[in-house]
């Protein structure tokens, strides 16, 4: 979401792209980049390879408003992710929309407990 109003300030996610721009760069997409004790990490990725640290909201609300790439390091995806073998038990051949239907018909089901202590 941008601004609510038209006299409501502009919010970090409504100028850092003008701004940049405006330097004559562009901002490729945000990673988060590390997960420390039980806290996300993040950084802005722009156009030169530059990273810069920034709180995980404000750069997914940055990539969600602008449409960017948003990539996750591949030491949180082997901390917390699982495999989709057993998100979607037929595998990732499956059409898109049979994918999606497990997925509720998983959500309908699952608790809290399925997933084990923190």
């Amino acid at each position: 979401m941008g601004r609510r109003g038209e006299d409501d300030p502009p919010l970090p996610q409504d100028v850092l792209v003008p701004v940049v721009t405006g330097l004559g760069h562009t901002l490729d997409g945000v990673e988060l980049t590390g997960l420390r004790e039980g806290r996300f990490t993040a950084d802005l990725v722009f156009d030169s390879g530059t990273r810069v640290a920034v709180l995980p909201s404000d750069a997914l609300a940055l990539a969600v408003r602008e449409g960017l790439p948003i990539a996750v390091a591949d030491t949180i995806i082997e901390d917390v992710g699982q495999p989709v073998g057993e998100i979607f038990p037929a595998g990732s051949s499956e059409e898109p929309e049979r994918q999606v239907q497990a997925f509720r018909e998983f959500l309908d089901d699952v608790s809290p407990e399925d997933f084990g202590t923190p």
